[in-house]
């Protein structure tokens, strides 16, 4: 069963405006895929940043264009280094200002870094961001569960 989901953007300082300036349905079969998280770019308002407990996505929008460009890149099991953990349980995302990077973080403990692709075989289009790096911040583990969660990210500007 699909699960729609729209995403869309409003300019609330245009009183004339009917409707938003941009929207996109996300359809999903998989209700982890549910987006429940979203972040502008403090250094770009066209670049969103969203997640769901398993995907994390990126959104932009141009001017005069009404609906959203997105991908999703893909996290694999291998980019984690313990075998226990995976991409499942992503808590939140923001972008890094003043880079082309950004960030996840998971209740493993981790934080996923994104980046643009270096357009290997087969991985993201140019200027897509695809994952870099997998960093591990919290490996204590919860005596009620697997590990501690990250469950708050922020950026401090400057």
């Amino acid at each position: 069963m699909d699960t729609p989901q729209t995403v869309s953007l409003w300019d609330w300082t245009d009183e004339s405006q009917q409707g938003p300036i941009a929207s996109v349905i996300i359809k999903s079969a998989d209700p982890r895929q549910i987006l429940f998280w979203i972040k502008f770019n403090p250094d770009d308002p066209h670049d969103l940043i969203a997640n769901s407990q398993e995907r994390v996505t990126f959104l932009q929008w141009t001017e005069g264009n009404s609906k959203f460009e997105f991908y999703s890149p893909r996290i694999e099991k291998r980019d984690f280094a313990s075998t226990d953990k995976s991409a499942e349980d992503l808590t939140k995302s923001v972008f890094i200002p003043k880079t082309e990077m950004a960030v996840t973080a998971n209740k493993g403990g981790d934080i996923l870094v994104w980046d643009k692709s270096l357009i290997l075989e087969g991985v993201g289009e140019a200027n897509e961001k695809r994952l870099i790096k997998v960093v591990t911040l919290n490996a204590v583990k919860d005596p009620k569960g697997p590990y501690t969660a990250i469950t708050m990210l922020t950026t401090v500007h400057d």
